[in-house]
């Protein structure tokens, strides 16, 4: 019991003197309580800074799609010269394709050695291997880049962002083709958010009390 007295003793005794302490008061309580709303909306701000910046940053990507049907890489290569502002330069990536064949464990190393300095991505496609029962016979899109940089990073969305978008075109037309649209259309939920006006209010402010 005496324990718990003592305890109690030091507690009263701390929270006197940080009251006395108008400085430490401020800086404990009332300074976090500032900066604290501040940060997490200069958060925002520098994040979607960054985004725009990397959206406006040119992109130098290395392309080889001499392996993919010539419609498929007509189109691809016409979309992803859309996604702007990107650069392609057409490589020979054979090397790939053999290193890829032989299961090279250094297939990385061969890939950065058809990239020249300053390319952020290599676009490489490849036919569907045999074994891969569910591919066989497809083109299949592979897109090397450097994870630590940034506009690499920002590359690899860029591609596999049209890359999807040409996708979905394409199952949609395979889709109208062989049966005249899309059986499972209007079957996915959309989201419809009830709260009143009031309680979105009060649920964005509630993220800065903490």
């Amino acid at each position: 019991m005496s324990t718990w007295r003592n305890a109690w003793i030091i507690l009263c005794n701390e929270l006197r003197q940080l009251i006395r302490d108008k400085r430490a008061v401020f800086s404990a309580v009332l300074l976090p309580a500032l900066l604290y709303p501040i940060m997490l909306s200069a958060g925002d701000g520098i994040e979607e800074l960054s985004k725009r910046t990397l959206a406006e940053r040119e992109i130098l990507a290395a392309v080889d799609l001499s392996l993919a049907d010539p419609e498929l890489a007509a189109e691809a290569r016409a979309r992803l010269a859309a996604a702007e502002p990107i650069v392609l330069r057409e490589v020979d990536a054979s090397a790939l394709m053999r290193a890829r064949l032989d299961e090279d464990p250094n297939i990385e190393d061969v890939a950065r050695g058809l990239m020249d300095p300053g390319e952020h991505i290599l676009v490489h496609a490849t036919p569907g291997q045999d074994h891969e029962a569910d591919s066989a016979g497809r083109t299949q899109l592979h897109i090397y880049y450097d994870v630590k940089d940034d506009a690499s990073r920002e590359g690899l969305e860029r591609a596999r962002d049209t890359f999807g978008e040409l996708g979905e075109l394409m199952a949609a037309e395979a889709r109208d083709e062989l049966l005249g649209g899309d059986p499972g259309i209007g079957l996915e939920p959309t989201q419809v958010d009830v709260s009143t006006a009031t309680a979105r209010a009060g649920e964005e402010r509630g993220r800065f009390l903490p």
